[in-house]
């Protein structure tokens, strides 16, 4: 209601000021044309009063001259008759009269007058003028004459009377005024006249801008849609035209605007949708690799107790493959003894019998007990294939970090960096469990040469040195083979003893190394954790910049939508 308000206040407002405008116009045309139409009149009326009464004082001069010359004197009938009906056309109060060159009224309209003293300044002063032998020209004169201005004309005649005709100025003046009066009057007819004109083509002129100003305020109510009268006002070569192409290219270039706003408003609005269900995934998806990182962390910390516990077991095989090293040296050392006493094995037959018979007791002992010890090495297999495991379970961890990192994209490269240094000490644990496998190999291998060697040796000392024995007394020389054969035993069993503590010692460096690998790979996880929380706080503060912008979309697009197109 309020834009109708104004634009009815606009059209008859632009009337109003086309309306004054006009009239002043008119009115200070009309006043200047009736000042100066008036001013011309009565200059024009003056001079053609004057004239006229001149040419008819001359006139009947000549007419009363010639009447004098034919007849003599003339009498006042005479004179009546040809001068009572002297006037000035539309003017009642002219008259004419006829004064002696001695200032006597000779004739005059009003009888009494007759013979009488001219009381007319202007006449005594001709008469006088006459008496001083003064014959002035004709002319048109005025004067006062008992308050009353006189407008008069006259002739000397050859007799030296003056005719004289006159009139009252007032009537004149009456004459002017109704003049002026008739041309004011006209005036204003004109003026009323232009006026109406100036109405209807005020109406003609505003109607337009009115329809121009209906489709402005269309688009002032955020109404694009089409308008018929705009488009039509629009072909009109004129001035309004050229406002009507105006508004309907501004409603144009709104359309464009306001079209491109929806488009991306919709577009931003699809965007932020999906980048909140992204951001919402990878939240989800870093939540899953923080608390998988914390159980992979948990696991690294298991590991590192289990390979304490190796690293424990290994340096009690040590400790024992060091006592079968010992053993061994002692045997060699016996087989020395028995070799030397090989001379006199028959009187201690016995005693070396019963000896003999502990000694391969405890050497039994010993090596069972060495032999069950040495399978401990199999748990070092059971570890290398549960940090396979893990190794394997920290590449896959890899690969789906590497994975969601490149979804996330930008956000995700820091991500990207950190799940290939967890690749790379996937792979790292990998090969050092498989040097340590390696390792294991060896020393498995080692203990069964040493477990051979052993029972070699125990089935030696039982089937033979012990059923033997009886007969040793008698077989010296052959003993003393046998202790040779057996000193050699026993350095092959040194060696191969020393042999089994270089590799249990190869196994500690790499258990060691393997304890240190896992130490940096808990670093790494936890180093993955931490990033991870921020990556999880960073998608949350992202999905509440995303939130923003979906609401800031909405108000955009409730904004388009006021618009009709």
């Amino acid at each position: 209601m309020g834009k109708k308000v104004k634009g009815k206040s606009f059209s008859l407002g632009l009337i109003t000021k086309i309306l004054i405008f006009v009239v002043a116009s008119v009115v200070l045309v009309s006043t200047i044309l009736t000042i100066i139409s008036v001013s011309n009149a009565t200059t024009t009326i003056n001079s053609n009063i004057s004239d006229h009464m001149l040419d008819e004082v001359i006139a009947y001069g000549a007419y009363v001259e010639d009447e004098v010359t034919k007849s003599g004197t003339l009498t006042y009938e005479d004179y009546n008759r040809m001068l009572g009906k002297v006037k000035v056309s539309g003017y009642s109060s002219s008259y004419a009269y006829i004064v002696s060159h001695d200032g006597i009224m000779m004739y005059h309209p009003t009888l009494e007058k007759v013979g009488k003293k001219v009381e007319n300044e202007v006449v005594s002063g001709l008469v006088a003028g006459l008496a001083q032998g003064k014959r002035p020209e004709p002319a048109c004169v005025t004067y006062l004459f008992k308050g009353a201005i006189k407008f008069a004309s006259y002739k000397i005649l050859s007799d030296d009377s003056i005719l004289v005709l006159t009139m009252d100025q007032s009537e004149l003046d009456d004459a002017i005024n109704h003049f002026r009066i008739r041309s004011l009057m006209g005036s204003l007819l004109i003026g009323l006249a232009l006026v109406i004109a100036s109405i209807f083509i005020a109406i003609f002129i505003v109607r337009p801008f009115k329809q121009i100003l209906k489709s402005t305020n269309k688009i002032a109510n955020l109404d694009l849609t089409d308008d018929p009268m705009c488009t039509k006002l629009a072909t009109r070569s004129d001035e309004v035209g050229k406002i009507a192409i105006a508004v309907v290219d501004v409603k144009k270039a709104f359309i464009d605007i306001i079209t491109t706003i929806n488009e991306i408003a919709t577009t931003l609005h699809d965007n932020a949708q999906s980048v909140r269900d992204i951001s919402s995934a990878i939240s989800e998806q870093s939540s899953d690799n923080s608390a998988t990182t914390e159980e992979l962390a948990a696991s690294m910390e298991e590991t590192s107790a289990t390979t304490e516990t190796i690293d424990n077991n290994i340096e009690h095989i040590k400790e024992k493959v060091d006592g079968i090293t010992s053993l061994t040296g002692e045997g060699s050392k016996l087989a020395q003894e028995i070799m030397e006493r090989a001379v006199s094995l028959k009187a201690s037959s016995t005693e070396a019998i019963d000896r003999t018979q502990k000694m391969l007791d405890n050497v039994k002992d010993q090596t069972n007990s060495a032999i069950a010890k040495s399978r401990a090495v199999e748990k070092i297999q059971e570890l290398t294939d549960a940090i396979k495991a893990i190794a394997s379970q920290t590449s896959l961890l890899s690969l789906n970090a590497s994975i969601e990192a490149a979804r996330a994209g930008e956000q995700g490269r820091g991500f990207a960096v950190v799940a290939g240094e967890i690749g790379n000490l996937a792979s790292q644990s990998t090969e050092a469990v498989n040097n340590i496998t390696a390792i294991v190999a060896e020393v498995q291998q080692a203990v069964v040469n040493m477990t051979d060697c052993l029972n070699t040796t125990l089935k030696f000392l039982e089937e033979t040195v012990a059923t033997d024995y009886q007969d040793f007394s008698e077989v010296g020389v052959k003993y003393s083979e046998d202790a040779s054969s057996f000193d050699k035993s026993m350095s092959t069993i040194s060696t191969s003893s020393i042999d089994l503590s270089d590799s249990i010692k190869d196994i500690v460096v790499a258990i060691n190394g393997i304890n240190t690998t896992i130490a940096e790979a808990t670093a790494g996880i936890s180093d993955i954790s931490e990033k991870t929380n921020d990556m999880v706080a960073s998608t949350t503060q992202t999905n509440n910049m995303i939130e923003d912008n979906l609401a800031d979309a909405v108000k955009l697009r409730d904004l388009v939508s006021r618009f009709r197109i």
